[in-house]
């Protein structure tokens, strides 16, 4: 199996899968919910799009994580997968067995380089939550207030959630969820993931120091955590994503390089120091 050599053609190839399921699967499985469930979109109760969670991992996230060199699907010609689905993992706070939806790994070691939550498409980014306000008779809702706006659904307010701020929806539980498995993986091999990702499909938040965000205590720095909220985010971001999130990158291997890839790795003002270099050496 091919592997993706840079971002631009990494960003041609979500691109791609990203059109098709948008234009043809997701349009089939519409048709196919109408015909063989009998309800049109708009009667189907609020939790019928769990189901989605599959098909857009499918479609998409494994399609995204196949983009970025982590591969669910090796044939033994091309070697053994560095991804793999649904592993079990003991709990460090409940005792009980959990499952990672994705668990990238070192193939030599077995030791943890990814984790990946994938989440429904319908799920939205983090905002602050509401909280109760108390300091007159009759209560009302008031926004959380702090440095940043609530409507900002970026860095900050995720590092603020890691630091025990509340979030809305579900996302101070994901969060919660995210820290044990970091956590739990940790207890069972010593080694802390590099990266840990939360994503459905179409936003995609990468956690670039899991120790700091999911060990340590304290409020993790924003600056660690990127945040695309829209696919159209991750093709625009895709040089950012494809530097901190690909397999070679993140195991801290430099891959075989042409010349035509030198430029995604240095400044061409830089090439000429780089040349005197080698003929140094």
């Amino acid at each position: 199996m091919k592997r993706i050599p840079n971002a631009d053609e990494f960003r041609v190839a979500f691109e791609r899968v990203r059109r098709d399921y948008d234009h043809l699967f997701r349009r089939q499985l519409d048709a196919l919910r109408a015909r063989y469930d009998g309800l049109p979109p708009e009667q189907r109760p609020p939790d019928f799009d769990e189901a989605l969670e599959h098909h857009a991992r499918f479609y998409l996230i494994n399609a995204l994580l196949a983009g970025l060199n982590w591969r669910l699907d090796l044939s033994l010609e091309d070697g053994l997968p560095n991804l793999f689905s649904e592993i079990a993992v003991r709990s460090e706070t409940s005792g009980t067995r959990r499952f990672l939806d994705y668990l990238g790994i070192e193939r030599s070691t077995n030791n943890p380089l990814l984790i990946v939550e994938a989440k429904r498409p319908n799920s939205p980014l983090p905002v602050l939550a509401t909280l109760p306000d108390i300091s007159t008779k009759r209560t009302r809702q008031r926004t959380v207030q702090s440095a940043i706006s609530v409507t900002d659904t970026g860095s900050v307010v995720i590092s603020r959630g890691l630091a025990g701020k509340p979030l809305g929806g579900d996302w101070s539980q994901w969060l919660q969820d995210l820290r044990d498995y970091v956590r739990s993986v940790n207890a069972s091999t010593g080694k802390v993931p590099k990266r840990v990702v939360i994503t459905n499909g179409d936003w995609l938040i990468v956690f670039l120091k899991p120790a700091d965000a999911f060990v340590e205590a304290g409020e993790c720095d924003s600056r660690s955590i990127l945040v695309f909220r829209t696919s159209e985010e991750i093709l625009e971001g895709s040089a950012v994503l494809f530097s901190e999130l690909e397999h070679q990158a993140v195991l801290g291997e430099a891959p075989v390089l042409r010349p035509a890839e030198l430029l995604f790795h240095l400044e061409p003002s830089h090439i000429q120091n780089a040349m005197h270099g080698l003929r140094l050496r």
